[in-house]
Formats: C-alpha cells, sequence, structure tokens
C-alpha cells in the first residue's frame, strides 16, 4: 500500500506543479539573497495565507532594520501537497511560516 501511495502522491505533485515547489522557493530566495546589499542576515520561507503558502525572503540589514520580499510571480502552493514532516506543518499552522533555509 505504501508504494501506491507514493506513486499517487507523485503524479498529484506532477498534476499540482508542486512536486519541486520548496525547491523552486529555495532557488528563488538564493538568487534574491546574492543581490542584496548590507545584509546580516535572512531567511528563505513558506509562509501561509488562506489555503496556500508562498515563498518569501526575509532579511535583516545593517543596523536592524527589517524586510520581507516576495515574488510577485508565485502562485502559491497548497500545503497538503508539500511533503512536510509532521513538526514542520504543526509549525506552519501555529507560527504562518516556516524556515526552510537560513543565510548569513
Amino acid at each position: 500500500m505504501g508504494l501506491l501511495s507514493d506513486i499517487f502522491g507523485f503524479i498529484g505533485d506532477l498534476t499540482s506543479g508542486s512536486s519541486y515547489y520548496k525547491e523552486n522557493s529555495i532557488e528563488w530566495c538564493d538568487k534574491a539573497w546574492r543581490r542584496m546589499r548590507n545584509a546580516e542576515r535572512g531567511e528563505a520561507r513558506l509562509y501561509q495565507i488562506g489555503d496556500k503558502v508562498y515563498w518569501q525572503l526575509y532579511v535583516v540589514l545593517e543596523g536592524g532594520m527589517e524586510g520581507y520580499f516576495t515574488d510577485t510571480n508565485d502562485r502559491g502552493c497548497s500545503p497538503d501537497n508539500l511533503h512536510l514532516k509532521r513538526e514542520a506543518r504543526k509549525e506552519l499552522e501555529r507560527v504562518g511560516h516556516i524556515v526552510i533555509k537560513k543565510y548569513r
């Protein structure tokens, strides 16, 4: 039964466009991070609005100023279609976002 469930999950990912959503969000955040000037640290995040998650780059600049950057072309993804561990799913529900990569 586990194999069938994996196959159906993979097919569902392909049809919903979310099979590489997490990887694509890290790639987008990496590109944005490399363009940053005077950034002390940052986080690639998935944040939830309604029934979808979107990618976001959170940045702390020198002097403590904070900023949030999002991609206006990001159409979002259902969190049910992401392969998240149970702890990450709970954090997403509790806090509204999860950190998927940290920058220094």
